[in-house]
């Protein structure tokens, strides 16, 4: 517990990058103001939050679903954690019910009711987006 505590204190706490340059940077007229570089604040939050998700997976959910989410962590053979790249399942489950399991638990998944629900609905967008990777 201590330890997902550093992670997400750490995570929390790394310096954002800056906006990367484009092009489109010098059409600013001459004595105007240029934008400050940076992201936005909700832009912020959310990579934050995918941050503290990021954290969240490695030290609670890949122990049994794996860094892929395939079910292959060490003790996903045990507890037969479910694939959650699969088409089928994903499918079959919305956001929200998604963010349900998450919360609540469900068979020998535990419920991790702490999660701000930023951080969850990262982790949902997590899970969405490994299970739309090829395997």
């Amino acid at each position: 517990m201590l330890l997902l505590a550093f992670a997400l204190v750490f995570a929390a706490c790394r310096p954002k990058p800056s906006r990367e340059w484009r092009a489109d940077d010098h059409d600013d007229e001459p004595g105007t103001p240029t934008q400050v570089a940076g992201p936005t604040p909700s832009t912020a939050a959310s990579a934050g939050d995918d941050a503290l998700a990021e954290a969240t997976w490695r030290s609670n959910c890949a122990i049994c679903h794996g860094m892929r989410g395939q079910g292959d962590g060490p003790n996903g053979p045990m507890v037969k954690a479910q694939d959650l790249t699969d088409p089928q399942l994903l499918g079959a489950r919305t956001d929200e019910q998604l963010a349900t399991v998450i919360k609540t638990g469900r068979g020998k998944m535990p419920a991790f009711p702490q999660l701000p629900p930023a951080v969850v609905s990262a982790l949902v967008r997590r899970i969405r987006a490994v299970g739309a990777l090829p395997k």
